[in-house]
């Protein structure tokens, strides 16, 4: 017996749509670890509950949103978050390319290892999309910009070492 099963994580299309999610409204850059990191929680909100995140005070909130999204757990078992977070980094690297060789991310900065969007617009039928999806998962991509606004990425308490998602203990600080 055969059996597909689709995963928009492994999906560079999905891919390229979540990028543009996260950079929309994006005021300057962001690393690409952190909206890797980002771009994890889009994917599998649920793991934002998880225990392994440690959040600022103040933003336990965060934790509920990510329940909120339990029903997006897959139904079958799914591999560690780490391990995960590993497999999708080929997606995230062809989507952010594919987005600066369309312009819609600055080149230069990609280059240095930022994400930052260019003043080129997104086509109208997918901004509508976009705008469409991001006011559905409104909580998501509050949450989301949450972490990108107020938490450094690099060093003890930065967002690699608060999600457990990359490794934090060698950062220049």
């Amino acid at each position: 017996m055969t059996q597909l099963s689709y995963q928009p994580a492994f999906d560079p299309f999905n891919a390229v749509f979540r990028g543009l999610q996260i950079t929309q409204g994006l005021e300057g850059s962001v690393s690409f670890d952190a909206f890797r990191i980002c771009d994890f929680f889009l994917a599998f909100p649920f793991f934002m509950a998880g225990t392994e995140n440690r959040y600022k005070k103040g933003h336990q909130w965060l934790r509920s949103v990510g329940r909120k999204y339990a029903d997006r757990k897959p139904y079958g078992k799914i591999p560690d978050r780490k391990l995960l977070f590993q497999r999708v980094l080929p997606f995230q690297v062809a989507a952010i390319s594919s987005l600066a060789k369309n312009e819609l991310i600055d080149h230069d900065a990609w280059v240095g290892g930022e994400v930052k969007r260019t003043d080129k617009q997104v086509p109208c039928a997918l901004l509508k999309r976009i705008e469409l999806e991001n006011e559905r998962n409104g909580d998501l991509v509050r949450a989301i910009r949450t972490l990108i606004a107020e938490y450094d990425l690099q060093g003890e308490n930065g967002l690699k070492h608060r999600t457990g998602l990359l490794e934090y203990r060698y950062d220049a600080t």
